[in-house]
């Protein structure tokens, strides 16, 4: 009897434990979502692949960079937005967790958009979370 006491124990142990996860993980998520110092904005800029603005061959933009600037966002590398007044690198985060903000700004490379959406700053990079985006005409 003892042994099957000590069974009963250990399983109600693991619900508790998985129940704490699964409410802790519930929060972290909701407080993900409403985020703090998040603005509304629209940025005016041209869409950049952060490989090569940012890496070693830095300051890599416009048409003539299209190719490699989409060769690099295909393979991964995070794409943002170079605001045209400010020079302000903006990161371009995905809509929700897990997702890949590239492939909606992939066609956009080289060209110059407003995006809207909401604007984070922290530890000094900024980022935006996009709700719309258009080609600048």
């Amino acid at each position: 009897m003892y042994s099957s006491q000590k069974s009963i124990m250990i399983v109600l142990a693991v619900i508790g434990f998985f129940s704490f996860v699964s409410v802790s993980t519930g929060r972290a998520q909701e407080s993900h979502k409403e985020s703090k110092g998040a603005k509304t904005l629209t940025i005016i800029g041209e869409v950049v692949d952060t490989r090569c603005y940012i890496g070693d061959d830095q300051d890599q933009k416009g048409a003539k960079h299209k190719a490699c600037a989409e060769m690099c966002a295909k393979g991964g590398a995070a794409l943002a937005i170079l605001q045209e007044k400010t020079s302000t690198l903006y990161l371009i985060m995905p809509k929700e967790d897990g997702g890949n903000p590239n492939t909606e700004f992939i066609p956009f490379l080289a060209k110059s958009v407003l995006v809207s959406g909401k604007v984070f700053e922290v530890g000094g990079m900024k980022a935006i979370i996009p709700t719309a985006v258009k080609e600048k005409k």
